[in-house]
C-alpha cells in the first residue's frame, strides 16, 4: 500500500486526468447503461418464462414476483423446532401471510423442509408470496402490514424480521443515507485507507 501511495502522489495530475476521463465516460454513457439494467430476463417460450406464467395461473402469485421473507428468533434457550416453539413460529409466519389475502406461505411447517431454520434452530424463515399490486410491482404500503402481523403474532421475547428483494429495491422509510450512497462512501473509504 505504500507503494501505491508514493507512485500516486508522485503523478498526481495524471491519477486525476484519469478519474476525470472515466468520469465523463461514464456520464457520457450512462442513459445507454441504466437501460440496460434490469432484473427481468423473461422470453416468453423459455421454461423460466412459462414455468412463473404457471405458477401465477395456479396460485395467482410467486412466479416473477419476489417473496418477502419473514424471520421469527426464538429467546435464548427455545429453538424453533421443537414442538411448542415450532407451532409458535408457524403461528407467527402464518400471521405475517394472512395480513394480505391472496398471499402463500412457503416455511417448515408448510413444507416439513428443515432447511427453513438456521442452524442452531433459534430462527426460522418463511418467504411470503404476495400477490401482485395493482398497476404491478410491490406496494410500499404492504411492508408495513406484514412486519406489523408478524410481530403482533409474536410472543414476549420473540424477535421477527422481514427483508426480501422488493423491499430493499423501495428502500426504507427511515431518514439517512440511501444504500447507494453508502456503498460509495464506504468504496471511497476503501480506496483512501
Amino acid at each position: 500500500m505504500p507503494g501505491l501511495t508514493r507512485l500516486v502522489l508522485r503523478h498526481r495530475l495524471m491519477v486525476a486526468v484519469f478519474w476525470l476521463a472515466a468520469a465523463v465516460a461514464g456520464y457520457a454513457t450512462i442513459s445507454h447503461t441504466t437501460a440496460r439494467l434490469s432484473a427481468n430476463f423473461s422470453l416468453p417460450g423459455e421454461p423460466g418464462y412459462e414455468t412463473d406464467a404457471r405458477i401465477m395461473t395456479l396460485y395467482r402469485n410467486g412466479g416473477a414476483t419476489a417473496p418477502t421473507v419473514v424471520t421469527v428468533t426464538a429467546p435464548a434457550g427455545l429453538r424453533v423446532t421443537g414442538a411448542g416453539p415450532t407451532r409458535t413460529a408457524a403461528g407467527v409466519l402464518s400471521a405475517a401471510a394472512g395480513a394480505l389475502p391472496g398471499s402463500r406461505l412457503a416455511d417448515w411447517a408448510t413444507t416439513s423442509d428443515p432447511r427453513f431454520a438456521t442452524g442452531d434452530e433459534r430462527t426460522a424463515f418463511g418467504l411470503v408470496f404476495t400477490p401482485p399490486a395493482p398497476g404491478g410491482g410491490f406496494g410500499r404500503d404492504l411492508t408495513p402490514r406484514i412486519a406489523a402481523a408478524a410481530a403482533a403474532a409474536a410472543p414476549p421475547g420473540w424477535k421477527t424480521g422481514m427483508t426480501g428483494l422488493s423491499q430493499l429495491a423501495a428502500g426504507g422509510t427511515a431518514r439517512g443515507k440511501s444504500a447507494l450512497a453508502e456503498v460509495v462512501l464506504g468504496g471511497a473509504g476503501r480506496c483512501w485507507c
